[in-house]
């Protein structure tokens, strides 16, 4: 950065110096043009308005000749009718240019010690005949000038270049402390040092933004560690009670002998535990495929009302047993996948079933609007408390229902679910009262 901003401000001040040289030596050119032409506008007035008045050409070409500027007049036969002092030894006659009528004509040449600006330019008079008015001006000064501001130009150029970069690398420096900071920070950070702050009070508005966002990833990587660890916490919790129960009984059959109808019993017992074993790992590995978004979905538009009545035919078993009142109502289109929609409606109906009491009600509302459809899953079973709620979808966590079948799994499975949709979950329930889950689905 600071070879950046260093090589920037040489372009920079090399550009402008550029141009100031320019536009003095322009200047000062057009400055000396406009002295040989106001010159030799004052001799050819005097010699085509006033050729009898001698007076007024010596006191123009002599008289008023200055030390850098001379002048002369020749006639048509090459002869000098008047000059000023000393012209004739600047000895310059061979380098004039070749006068013309209605054209100055201005040349620069340079002797071993000088350097100057030849005129010439040709005066009519009335009989046709004509004189020539030579001008020489002496350039040296200006050129000295030019020399002179030239090197001081280079030389504040240098100098303002190195100035320009040491301001530069310590403007630089100073202004990526904060990112400094930050990677010092991010060097400090661990799974078990996650609460790292930086203090932003003295950082430009600049980096503020990006302390705030590395603050944030910060209480995001926090908190998906705490889920992970609670998840995997409660994985092993789930994972350890069905594998305990079969080493118990396992054991225990083999501690002795049994008659082929006991040992029929207890792999019986075992079928149970490995089945509620491979519905864990079934639900987890379909979890993760939602998660990394490896899912494919085959969103159709179907009659939501259709897949709902079928649903309600193949539960109406249970909930006969149960003696719950099951019903459907409403119609309307859904645009889903169907199989998830299957799932993630089924999960609802099971678990108002497990969480109802005898002779409850349960009933399914499909609506359509014009942007969404929302399937509605309404039960009178226990309901949950409030507490309970703001954890509700999260894995393996189960609202005081011990006491029931299922893993905690169903919640988060809808979650997902309704994630690869692009649509959402809401949940209200009021404790002895009932649960409402909503899905809505995007038209």
């Amino acid at each position: 950065m600071t070879w950046f901003y260093g090589i920037s401000t040489v372009i920079l001040l090399i550009t402008i110096s550029g141009l100031l040289y320019q536009v003095l030596i322009d200047g000062l050119a057009k400055e000396d043009q406009v002295q040989i032409e106001q010159k030799i506008n004052v001799i050819k007035g005097l010699l085509v308005n006033q050729p009898n008045k001698a007076n007024g050409l010596e006191q123009e070409v002599i008289y008023e000749g200055m030390d850098t500027l001379k002048s002369r007049i020749i006639d048509q036969s090459g002869k000098v009718v008047i000059a000023s002092p000393g012209f004739e030894k600047l000895s310059l006659d061979q380098f004039f240019p070749e006068p013309q009528i209605n054209h100055t004509r201005i040349i620069e040449i340079k002797t071993s010690n000088k350097t100057y600006l030849l005129a010439s330019k040709k005066a009519l008079n009335s009989d046709n005949s004509f004189w020539t008015i030579q001008i020489a001006l002496d350039i040296q000064d200006d050129v000295i000038f030019n020399h002179n501001f030239l090197r001081h130009l280079i030389i504040a150029v240098v100098f303002g270049s190195i100035v320009a970069m040491l301001l530069g690398y310590i403007v630089t420096r100073k202004g990526l402390n904060p990112v400094k900071e930050i990677t010092k920070a991010a060097e400090r950070i661990t799974v078990s040092q996650m609460h790292e702050k930086l203090d932003t009070h003295q950082w430009p508005d600049e980096l503020k933004a990006l302390a705030f966002s590395f603050d944030a990833m910060l209480n995001r990587l926090d908190e998906s560690i705490q889920r992970l660890s609670q998840f995997s916490a409660n994985l092993a919790h789930e994972l350890r009670t069905p594998l305990h129960n079969l080493i118990g009984q396992t054991d225990v059959t083999l501690a002795y002998a049994r008659t082929p109808e006991e040992y029929q019993q207890v792999l019986s017992s075992n079928l149970e535990e490995y089945e509620r074993l491979a519905s864990i790992l079934e639900s987890l590995l379909f979890l993760a495929r939602a998660d990394n978004e490896q899912m494919a979905l085959n969103k159709e538009v179907f009659n939501g009302r259709d897949v709902l009545d079928a649903l309600c035919c193949y539960q109406s078993v249970l909930a006969e047993e149960q003696q719950i009142i099951l019903s459907c109502e409403g119609t309307g289109l859904v645009c889903a996948d169907i199989e998830l929609f299957r799932r993630v409606v089924n999960n609802l109906i099971s678990n108002a079933l497990r969480h109802s009491s005898v002779s409850g009600k349960i009933k399914l509302l499909i609506e359509a609007f014009t942007h969404e459809t929302i399937i509605t899953v309404q039960d009178s079973g226990q309901g949950i408390s409030s507490e309970h709620l703001a954890f509700l979808g999260q894995r393996f966590y189960r609202a005081g229902a011990k006491n029931h079948a299922g893993h905690g799994l169903g919640l988060a499975i809808v979650k997902s679910i309704m994630n690869l949709h692009g649509g959402k979950v809401e949940i209200e329930s009021t404790s002895n009262v009932g649960t409402t889950v909503r899905l809505i689905f995007p038209r």
